[in-house]
């Protein structure tokens, strides 16, 4: 029987979360900075391109991977700490 908790089957999706996480993060650095004259469409053509070249790379999505969650970990915590 199939749980929530079972992350067996997210192995299968890394590759895609890895490049949706890479496109957005990506994006929203390059709109909020500017770097790139604030274009949305320049902006969202980087993104793209900087997220297939990860793709790419195996050590990246491994590292992408293994800091994900603590970041995430760290992101709630200090939530919850500016909520106290």
């Amino acid at each position: 029987m199939v749980t929530f908790l079972e992350t067996g089957l997210l192995k299968y999706f890394t590759t895609i979360l890895v490049f949706l996480f890479v496109l957005v993060v990506l994006y929203a650095l390059l709109q909020k900075t500017k770097i790139l004259g604030g274009k949305p469409n320049l902006d969202g053509l980087a993104a793209i391109a900087v997220s297939v070249l990860v793709l790419f790379s195996t050590e990246s999505i491994q590292i992408i991977n293994l800091f994900t969650p603590w970041v995430v970990v760290i992101f709630v915590f200090l939530i919850l700490l500016f909520l106290v």
